[in-house]
């Protein structure tokens, strides 16, 4: 199933809603199938960064590989045990137009490889998605508490769009209203999941008829999405300010410069920008990355006891960090080399 067939099942399944609400939807579930890594996260400007990487006088192979300089390409990790080997690969879930990323690494990675893992194990299956409307608000009004008088009419003149009004959006909250205003900043710089790493390397699994699976359910997307929805931290509005921001030319789209992070492999930018945004949204942060990361690297392990080959695919954040993937697994004594180009 593409977006454009996702976008169509939310629309039906949400006839009667307001459009904003389902477009909401649309911006959370089909611009990013699996929470987005980078941009789920309120989005950062990577070339300003305000928290620096702290590096221990011994260096760890995280702490090393953090302070090379740009590899040229997507970041490939290699972790073996035994006969099974496991690679590891950052993807971002949509893309732009004209972003090419697949080289000859990854083609000979991903096409020996006997399976396909990625963060759901269905992306061209969508389940009904229940309960979003009542979760988008909140029992009081509370939207533009905070919000500037600028930012109030720039509010209501996305509303207007759509033939809403501010008084009949009051109780969404911010958090959700950031997310429907910045699906239409992403759609607007032609940012799609059907150009998305995930989807492409999906389609080519099944073309070579390899076994795919997923780390979670699409219930537990919904449910984080849900969590997101009413707001992990206090940071909803923050979001939504910096969100319309973006959207009416105030403020720079940092969504260019980290895809031209990912694709340059500049692994210290990704982990410095993961370090503002700990810092900005702890709960936020923990509830996409840290929690998932750690539910995923038994399964992980669970691949390296086979004797197969297994090629993962998620989220860049999740293999970057000090809470990533990569490093809980070298915590757990495996050793996790990058494969560079």
């Amino acid at each position: 199933m593409n977006s454009s067939q996702i976008r169509q099942r939310i629309r039906i399944g949400m006839a009667g809603t307001p459009e904003w609400v389902r477009d909401t939807c649309i911006g959370l579930l089909a611009g990013a199938l699996a929470v987005m890594a980078w941009t789920a996260l309120e989005p950062s400007d990577v070339t300003q960064r305000n928290v620096p990487v702290v590096l221990p006088a011994v260096m760890s192979a995280d702490a090393r590989e953090a302070v090379a300089g740009p590899t040229g390409a997507p970041l490939l990790w290699k972790v073996t045990n035994g006969e099974a080997t496991v690679y590891l690969f950052g993807s971002v879930h949509a893309l732009p137009p004209g972003v090419e990323w697949m080289d000859a690494r990854l083609f000979q990675a991903f096409d020996t490889a006997d399976a396909a893992w990625f963060e759901v194990p269905d992306l061209d299956k969508m389940p009904e998605f229940k309960g979003f409307e009542e979760k988008a608000f909140s029992a009081r009004p509370g939207l533009t508490k905070g919000l500037s008088d600028i930012e109030i009419r720039e509010l209501e003149t996305l509303l207007h769009r759509y033939n809403s009004t501010l008084k009949e959006a009051e109780r969404v909250r911010p958090a959700v209203m950031a997310a429907f205003v910045g699906q239409l900043s992403s759609a607007a710089g032609g940012f799609d999941t059907d150009r998305g790493v995930d989807w492409m390397l999906f389609n080519r699994a099944k073309a070579l008829k390899m076994k795919t699976g997923g780390f979670e359910s699409h219930r537990a997307h919904y449910d984080y999405l849900y969590a997101l929805g009413k707001g992990a931290d206090e940071g909803g509005t923050a979001a939504l300010k910096r969100a319309l921001a973006i959207h009416f030319g105030r403020d720079h789209d940092s969504l260019e410069v980290l895809v031209k992070t990912w694709r340059t492999g500049d692994q210290r930018a990704m982990t410095e920008s993961l370090a503002e945004e700990k810092a900005r949204g702890p709960q936020s942060y923990d509830l996409l990355l840290t929690s998932r990361n750690a539910k995923w690297v038994p399964q992980i392990e669970t691949m390296l006891k086979g004797d197969q080959t297994t090629f993962v695919v998620a989220g860049a954040a999740h293999f970057t960090g000090p809470d990533s993937v990569i490093a809980m697994l070298r915590q757990r004594g495996y050793t996790v080399e990058r494969v560079d180009p």
